[in-house]
C-alpha cells in the first residue's frame, strides 16, 4: 500500500490524504486504520462518525477489490480523503467496469434475505449521510456530517419570542466564539465584558451572562422593541440557554459515560475471548494492545513480555511505533521506566498536571515529554503467587493528552486478566514449539534407524548383527555396512554430543562415508576423504567424531582398518584371545588427514569374531555406582560365540539392560562381525 499525491477525483475533491491500494482484502484493515487515526484529531469527541466510517470505508474497499476489480492484481483501488470541521468526504475508486446502482434490489425484502448482492450497499446508505456514484459507477462518493446539537433550533425559537437577534457566546482566550451558527461576521468585545448595552454595527445591543456557565453570554438585540424592556428580555432568554446547555452537558456526559462503558466491556469480551482460545502469542499481543489503546484513547501503546532466558522485556506488540528494531530491555536497566515498573510491580503514570519532573528525560531511554502510563501485567496462577508476566505502555493520549483517573481504574482492574491471556498464548507458542522439535526429532530417529538398518544384502555373506540404543531420541551413535567385491566394508561412528545435532551430523556422516567408501579399498584414505568431505561442518559445529572403518576381505583373510579415535574396538580370535585394535588417528575434527594411518590383520573366516561398540556399553552403572566394563561384555560374547552374530547382540543387551536398566544416560551400540 502507497501513500501518495494523486490527481483529483472525478468530482475534483481537495485531497488531504489519498491512498492507493493493491487489489487484495489484506490491506484493507491497514488502509482503514490510517484513514481513521485521521479522523482522531479532528472527531475525537465523536465515536459514531469514527465507527460508521470505519465500517462503512472497510465495505466500499472490499466491494471495489471483490467485485470491482475481481482481485486482479494487475488493478489498484484508489482512497482520497478531506476532513473538514463539520464534515467527512471519501471517494474510493476502482479499475472495474463499474455497474449501475440503481438496478441494486432491496436485500431487505423477504425473498432476497438469504442474498449476498446489494448488501454492502445497503450497509453503507445506512451509515453515512449521502452516497451516490460517480464515473462509470466505478468511485463510490460517501459524506458524514457532524451532528448539529440543539443549539440552533432553541437559538432560533428564542428569535421568534424575543422579536430580536439572539446569539450565544462562549469566550476563549479573550476573544468571542459562537455558539451555533451566528449570522454575521461582527462579534462583540466579550473580554471584561459586564451586563449591559453593547453598540453592533446594526445598533445597539444588550449582553447578557448566562448564569451557571462561566465566559458564555447571551446577546440579544439590536431590535425595533421597548429598549426599556430588553434587558429582561434577555435574561429570560438567557436562563433558557442555560437550562438548554445544562441539559447537553448532562446528556453529553451520560452518552459518553454509556459509550465508555460499552467499550470497556467489549475490551473485556475480547480479553476472554483470547482466554479461550489458543491464539499466538504475538497476535494475542497486538489485539489486546490495540483494543486498550482504542478504548483509552492512546495512540501510542507496547506491550512486552519477560524473557525469563534473557532476564529482559521483549517487544511482542506496538501501535503507533515500530517493533522490529527496539532492542529488549534488561529487567536491571536504571535507566528505562518499564523496568522500573517491572522491578517495582507498580504502575507509573505522568501527565501535564503531575507534579515533578518527568521520569524519562535525560539522555537514556524513557519517553519523550507526552503523558503516559505504565503498568505491570501480573499473571496469578491458581493455588500460586502471582508474577509479573511483562509490561503495558500507554502515552501520547487523543484530546487533552492526559489519561484519567477511570482510565487508571480499568486498567488496574483488566491487568491481571491481560496477564493471564498474554500467559495463555505464551503457553500454547510453548506448546506448539515443543510438538514442532518433538516432530522433528521423531522423523530425524525414524532416518537415524532407515540409514542404520543391517540389510544383508549390504553385509554380503558375511554374518553380522547390529543394534543401537540412543539416550534422547535421536543419538550420536551410528554404523553402516558396505558391500565390496568379495569383501564387506563395515563403519561404526561416535558423535561427540547428543540430540537433534549429533544426529543431523550423523546422516551427514553415514551419507557421505557410502560416497568416499567407493573411491579406495584403503581405509585410511577412504577416513582422509571423509574428512576433507565433513572437517568444516564439524569445525562449525565446533563437534568430533570417533570413527572406526574396517574392510573384511574374506576371500584373502585380510581385516584392513583405520581407526580416528574409536577405542572400543576388537579382534576377538578363535582361541578366545581379544586383541584391541587401537587408534591410528585422533578423531576427525581434532586432526587432519596426514595423521591417519591404516594397519591390516590376518582374519580367519571360521572363527574370528569383529566387536565394536560405543562408551555407552561399558560405562554404563548400576545401582550401586558400578560400571558394566569391557571385560564382561567380551566374556559375554565368548560365551555365546557359537550362535548367529544377531543373537550375540540380543543377549548382550539384554544382560546390559539387566546390569543398568533400560534408559541410558549415553548411546549404546554394539556391532558384531563373523567371517
Amino acid at each position: 500500500m502507497t501513500v501518495a499525491p494523486l490527481p483529483a477525483g472525478p468530482r475534483g475533491l481537495d485531497t488531504e490524504l489519498a491512498l492507493r491500494l493493491p487489489s487484495d482484502v489484506a490491506f484493507v484493515e491497514e488502509a482503514v486504520d490510517l484513514v481513521a487515526r485521521h479522523l482522531e484529531t479532528r472527531f475525537a469527541d465523536q465515536r459514531a462518525i469514527r465507527f460508521n466510517v470505519r465500517v462503512a470505508l472497510s465495505e466500499a474497499l472490499a466491494n471495489a477489490i471483490l467485485y470491482g476489480n475481481r482481485s486482479d492484481p494487475a488493478k489498484h483501488v484508489d482512497v482520497r480523503a478531506r476532513f473538514g470541521p463539520q464534515e467527512i468526504e471519501i471517494e474510493v475508486e476502482d479499475q472495474g467496469p463499474g455497474f449501475d446502482p440503481a438496478a441494486l434490489d432491496d436485500p431487505t425484502t423477504p425473498e432476497r434475505l438469504e442474498g449476498s448482492d446489494g448488501r454492502g450497499i445497503y450497509l453503507i446508505r445506512r451509515l453515512v449521510d449521502d452516497v451516490h456514484f460517480a464515473g462509470r459507477g466505478n468511485v463510490v462518493c460517501m459524506t458524514l456530517r457532524r451532528p448539529l446539537s440543539g443549539l440552533d433550533a432553541v437559538l432560533d425559537a428564542l428569535r421568534r419570542l424575543a422579536g430580536a437577534r439572539v446569539e450565544a457566546w462562549r469566550v476563549e482566550e479573550g476573544r468571542a466564539l459562537a455558539l451555533g451558527a451566528a449570522s454575521g461576521a461582527w462579534a462583540p468585545p466579550l473580554d471584561g465584558a459586564v451586563a449591559g448595552i453593547c453598540e453592533s454595527p446594526a445598533g445597539p445591543a444588550w449582553l447578557e451572562p448566562v448564569p451557571g456557565f462561566a465566559a458564555h453570554w447571551l446577546q440579544l438585540g439590536p431590535d425595533r422593541d421597548d429598549a426599556l424592556t430588553r434587558p429582561a428580555r434577555a435574561r429570560a432568554a438567557a436562563f433558557v440557554l442555560g437550562e438548554v446547555l445544562r441539559g447537553e452537558l448532562e446528556a453529553a456526559q451520560v452518552a459518553t459515560e454509556l459509550a465508555t462503558r460499552y467499550e470497556e466491556i467489549d475490551l473485556l469480551y475480547t480479553i476472554s475471548d483470547i482466554l479461550g482460545h489458543t491464539v499466538r502469542l504475538n497476535e494475542a499481543a497486538q489485539t489486546i494492545a490495540r483494543e486498550v489503546a482504542d478504548v483509552v484513547g492512546a495512540r501510542r501503546a507496547s506491550i512486552l513480555v519477560f524473557d525469563e532466558s534473557a532476564n529482559a522485556l521483549r517487544l511482542v506488540a506496538g501501535r503507533g511505533l515500530e517493533t522490529y528494531d527496539i532492542a529488549p530491555i534488561h529487567v536491571d536497566d536504571p535507566r528505562s521506566i518499564s523496568a522500573r515498573v517491572f522491578r517495582e510491580r507498580e504502575m507509573l503514570a505522568f501527565d501535564r498536571a503531575s507534579p515533578g519532573t518527568h521520569p524519562g528525560f535525560g539522555p537514556g531511554r524513557g519517553y519523550k515529554g507526552k503523558s503516559f502510563i505504565a503498568l505491570p501485567i501480573v499473571y496469578a496462577p491458581p493455588g500460586g503467587e502471582p508474577r509479573v508476566v511483562g509490561v503495558f505502555n500507554l502515552t501520547d493520549r487523543i484530546g487533552d493528552d492526559v489519561f484519567t483517573a477511570g482510565h487508571k481504574k480499568l486498567l488496574t482492574a483488566i491487568a491481571n486478566q491481560v496477564g493471564a491471556a498474554i500467559e495463555n498464548a505464551r503457553l500454547v507458542e510453548g506448546e506448539r514449539h515443543r510438538v514442532r522439535i518433538d516432530t522433528e526429532l521423531m522423523l530425524a530417529r525414524d532416518l537415524q534407524s532407515a540409514l542404520m538398518q543391517p540389510q544383508a544384502a549390504r553385509a554380503g555373506d558375511a554374518d553380522v548383527g547390529a543394534r543401537t540404543h540412543s539416550a534422547e531420541t535421536v543419538g550420536g551413535d551410528f554404523y553402516k555396512f558396505m558391500r565390496r567385491t568379495g569383501a564387506v566394508g563395515v563403519l561404526v561412528g561416535d558423535v561427540s554430543s547428543h540430540g537433534l545435532s549429533a544426529a543431523m551430523l550423523m546422516a551427514h556422516v553415514i551419507a557421505a562415508a557410502g560416497i568416499v567408501a567407493q573411491e579406495t579399498r584403503e581405509p585410511r584414505r577412504a577416513l582422509g576423504r571423509l574428512l576433507e568431505v565433513v572437517g568444516g561442518e564439524l569445525a562449525r559445529a565446533e563437534m568430533h567424531v570417533a570413527v572406526f572403518y574396517a574392510i573384511l576381505d574374506r576371500r584373502r583373510g585380510i581385516l584392513s582398518f583405520a581407526n580416528a579415535g574409536h577405542p572400543q574396538a576388537f579382534l576377538l580370535r578363535a582361541d578366545g584371545e581379544a586383541e584391541r585394535l587401537g587408534a591410528t588417528a585422533p578423531p576427525l575434527g581434532l586432526g587432519n588427514a596426514r595423521g591417519l594411518k591404516g594397519r591390516k590383520l590376518a582374519w580367519d573366516n571360521q572363527g574370528d569374531l569383529l566387536v565394536l561398540f560405543s562408551d555407552g556399553f561399558p560405562d554404563a552403572t548400576n545401582a550401586q555406582g558400578e560400571r558394566y566394563g569391557e571385560s564382561r561384555l567380551l566374556e559375554l560374547i565368548r560365551h555365546h560365540r557359537s550362535e548367529n552374530a544377531a543373537a550375540i547382540v540380543d543377549h548382550a543387551f539384554r544382560d546390559l539392560e539387566a546390569f543398568a536398566g533400560t534408559r541410558p544416560d549415553d548411546d549404546r551400540t554394539l556391532v558384531i562381525v563373523r567371517g
